[in-house]
Parts: structure tokens; sequence; C-alpha cells
């Protein structure tokens, strides 16, 4: 099975430019043969969208992009894993989450959520977001007929940034959360872990 990496400079609050550079990178992915396109956190938005997330109408495009993308999988015939934001659904203040949309080729929409929202350095994702709750199902993708995996099947387990940086034997008495996204995904069934991300643009930096 082929999967398409697809590295994604997005520009923070262009919301439009940044949804045909995914469905360009779509199309490119389905020429190449690619059965699923893998895309960044918050490509849709890009990040980190900040304060833009306090406008409705901001968020609203977001929702409306995915429609978009959503249309070019079909008709290119791959899937894809795009990061986006979302309405919150588990009660709490903050109104959105951070989420990982995985839109099928024949027109099903799934989503993940971010569970461990940064608030050091450049970050500051608990003002905008709140954290899907540690005992809420990961997203898995499953694919069948892959060869040299258990009974031909895949089963993607999906991850957004943070969520893969606390792992308790790397980090011993550094640990900054008490839960590891990754040990639910892997109890999960999954047999591939991805970890979509992205990182705040910085002058100089490499």
């Amino acid at each position: 099975m082929k999967i398409a990496l697809c590295q994604l400079n997005s520009i923070t609050g262009n919301v439009d430019y940044n949804t045909r550079q995914i469905c360009a990178m779509i199309r490119e992915a389905a020429d190449a043969g690619a059965r699923l396109a893998i895309f960044p956190e918050m490509s849709v938005t890009g990040y980190p969208p900040k304060d833009l997330l306090e406008y409705p109408d901001f968020v609203d495009s977001a929702g409306d992009a995915l429609t978009t993308i959503q249309d070019t999988c079909v008709k290119a015939r791959v899937d894809c894993l795009v990061g986006t934001v979302q309405t919150n659904m588990f009660g709490g203040k903050k109104e959105l989450l951070n989420a990982a949309a995985y839109l099928s080729a024949s027109g099903g929409v799934q989503f993940g959520f971010k569970k461990l929202l940064p608030t050091y350095d450049v970050f500051d994702e608990q003002r905008y977001f709140h954290p899907c709750p540690p005992d809420s199902p990961p997203l898995v993708i499953g694919y069948s007929g892959v060869r040299d995996m258990p009974g031909g099947i895949l089963r993607i387990g999906v991850s957004i940034c943070e969520d893969i940086w606390n792992d308790s034997q790397f980090w011993k008495d550094d640990r900054l959360y008490e839960f590891d996204p990754v040990e639910r995904i892997a109890k999960s069934g999954a047999n591939l872990i991805v970890n979509i991300s992205a990182s705040p643009f910085v002058v100089g930096k490499p």
C-alpha cells in the first residue's frame, strides 16, 4: 500500500490557499498511485491560527474547506488525513478541538482529536482548545489486503503532535502529562501509528 506524506507550507489564516494546495497534492498523490494522503496538523487553517479561532466565520470556513477536500478525495479516489478544527462535543469552556479528519474516497468522514495540549515555549493551545478526554476512543483507520501485515490488515492509529511526546520510558521523571495517548492507540489494535504535527514559524528556523 502506497501512502503519500504531503509536506505542506500552509499560510496561517488563508484557508482558501491552504485548501487549494491540499487538493492539488491529493491529485498528485492519486497520480503517484497512493491510496492515502497524509497532511500536517491544522493544515486547513495554518498553524497556529491563534485568535483567528475567536471568529466564527473563520471556523466555518475551515468546515467548508473540508467539504471541498472531501469532493477532491472522491474524484481522485484517494483517502486523506488532514489537520483542522472541530466544534467541541465533550463539554467544558472551550468551544473547539484540534482535530484530524479522515476523509475517505467513498465519501465517509471520521475524526480524531488531540488529547495533550502544549502550553509552553511558543505554544498556547489550552487558550483555544479543549483536550480530548483520555477515555475517548482513538481514531484507527483500517485497510485490508495489505502485504506483510497480520491477516493482511493495516490498522493506522492517528495521533496529533504533542500526543506522541509523553513516552514514560523516554521522559521518565520529566513527563508533562499523566496520560500517554500512544499507549491507548496501541491497545486499540493499531499496528502502525501516524502522528500529524506542525511547528510554528520562527525567523531563522531551518
